[in-house]
């Protein structure tokens, strides 16, 4: 109860809205809505779809907003692993029981391992960069505010600004790595170190003021990616191979989370909800399922099924009716899931209470910090 109570609810509901921006983004993007859509319809999908892309970067931000002068929890990582487990065994048995999809006895074990995160590139990542928090926190500590300034500036210029031009080809980091969670960890961290609000140029302003900033300036930068996606394609209809080369490096790097476009709107994105004053304990109970929101709707066998037999690739259309059905899809696949992950956590509760579950815990957890 009081870890619930000492949560911030803005943060909280900022996990909620980037949970749901997830779902919605995967719905767009597994239904290929943006390449097959036309006229309208097209360029309202690619820019939510571009403008919501900052989904994956807020929970890292986030995380290094929090976690900077925190203590690596090994029993955190523990029920991480173990909630991608259950959903892993959960779902080879529904797709053993409804059978539409054949698995061999090598899938099934590899399915069910304890040590295997089911393709969640996000868990692999995140635990990653969980493990090496400590290190970083010792630099956080460290480092003078000029020091800590001048890393993330290093860091943004390799591994956001030279990755993206090189289109990968110099530095490999398209916001799906390790390092790139280092990084945003980083800028997380200094954010919860050196408050922005406090700084020279937001503390004399209202609150409303810099709310109203943060947000004018997470849509300009969305604007601005949409602006450079359709000016790369159009650059790409070029017969000079420099140019269509430009344009091919705006144009892929429109979700590419290491975009210094996208790094930034990220940031304006988090800044945002960081001056919000909202206390709620239902926000506070309901952000505890997003992770467990993720595991479900994007579970590869759940993807195979759903995707597969629901969500037929969107033809050359310009109904705008469309947009609306996708919408209302993404809210039903979040809500299921959410309730999905509410059953989970209300029996991982209470099997936490048992004597015997507790003393497995123990030593588990001694185990592992003693080797």
């Amino acid at each position: 109860m009081k870890e619930v109570q000492t949560r911030k609810s803005n943060f909280e509901l900022m996990r909620i809205i980037s949970m749901f921006f997830i779902v919605f983004w995967h719905v767009l993007l597994h239904t290929n809505i943006i390449h097959n859509a036309t006229g309208t319809l097209q360029y309202l999908s690619t820019f939510i779809y571009i403008l919501i892309s900052i989904h994956v970067n807020s929970f890292v931000l986030v995380t290094g907003y929090f976690q900077y002068n925190k203590k690596m929890k090994i029993r955190k990582i523990l029920n991480l692993m173990g909630q991608v487990w259950f959903y892993n065994i959960l779902f080879v048995v529904l797709t053993l029981v409804i059978g539409f999809m054949t698995l061999s006895r090598l899938e099934i074990i590899q399915s069910t391992s304890f040590l295997n995160m089911g393709g969640y590139w996000f868990v692999n990542s995140y635990i990653a960069l969980y493990l090496l928090t400590p290190l970083l926190n010792i630099f956080v500590e460290k480092a003078s505010q000029k020091e800590h300034k001048m890393i993330l500036a290093i860091l943004f210029i390799i591994f956001s600004v030279v990755a993206v031009l090189t289109k990968q080809q110099t530095i490999t980091n398209d916001g799906r790595t390790v390092i790139a969670f280092i990084f945003l960890y980083l800028i997380g961290a200094y954010l919860g170190k050196y408050p922005i609000q406090k700084s020279y140029h937001f503390r004399n302003n209202s609150k409303n003021k810099n709310q109203l900033i943060f947000l004018s300036f997470f849509f300009f930068f969305g604007i601005l990616n949409f602006i450079c996606y359709y000016f790369g394609n159009t650059l790409l209809t070029s017969s000079n191979t420099v140019i269509r080369d430009l344009g091919s490096t705006f144009v892929s790097s429109v979700d590419n989370f290491s975009s210094p476009i996208l790094i930034i709107q990220s940031v304006c994105y988090v800044l945002f909800f960081e001056t919000l004053t909202i206390k709620s304990r239902f926000i506070n109970k309901f952000s505890v399922l997003t992770l467990g929101i993720y595991l479900v709707h994007e579970n590869k066998y759940v993807c195979s099924y759903i995707y597969l037999r629901f969500f037929e690739p969107i033809t050359s259309t310009t109904n705008s009716s469309i947009l609306v059905k996708l919408f209302l899809i993404a809210i039903v696949m979040f809500l299921i899931s959410a309730i999905i992950e509410w059953i989970r956590h209300t029996l991982a509760k209470l099997c936490s209470r048992l004597s015997v579950i507790k003393k497995l815990n123990k030593k588990i957890t001694n185990y592992i910090r003693d080797f």
